[in-house]
């Protein structure tokens, strides 16, 4: 029976010692987490759901001859630059990033100008994908994925 209730006061001193180191180490990731997410609020909320829609506003296609691009084109010019914090507390994040704005910019200045209503589709299909992209990927991001 000592040997019972000995073994049981060893468990209940380790799991004393272990439980707040566990407790600390859980709030101090939840605490980057928030932080991280305001971050995000604070560098992507006005871009996501008022600049980048407003721009895109702007492009157009009628008469075989698609344009307006350089309201969208700064935009993501502004995101790039904003992003810049994400260089040196998240390079994974901040490279896909990069990679991603880019692949947006060639494809409306490579595409910018005449082009028939097939390749207009294929190609607004194809811009479409890879703005979505862009949105997942803050998107993920913030949620810590």
């Amino acid at each position: 029976m000592e040997k019972i209730s000995f073994g049981v006061s060893i468990a209940a001193i380790i799991i004393s010692i272990i439980s707040p180191i566990f407790e600390y180490n859980w709030n101090k990731m939840l605490n980057k987490t928030n932080l991280e997410a305001e971050y995000f609020n604070k560098l992507y909320n006005q871009f996501l759901m008022q600049d980048f829609p407003e721009a895109r506003c702007f492009l157009h296609y009628s008469d075989n001859n698609f344009g307006g691009i350089n309201q969208l084109i700064e935009v993501l010019r502004d995101i790039r630059k904003k992003s810049i914090f994400f260089k040196y507390h998240n390079k994974t994040f901040y490279e896909e990033m990069l990679k991603l704005i880019q692949k947006i910019e060639d494809d409306l200045i490579l595409n910018e100008g005449e082009m028939n209503s097939d390749t207009y589709v294929v190609f607004y299909t194809r811009l479409e994908k890879e703005i979505g992209d862009m949105y997942e990927c803050i998107t993920n991001r913030y949620l810590g994925k």
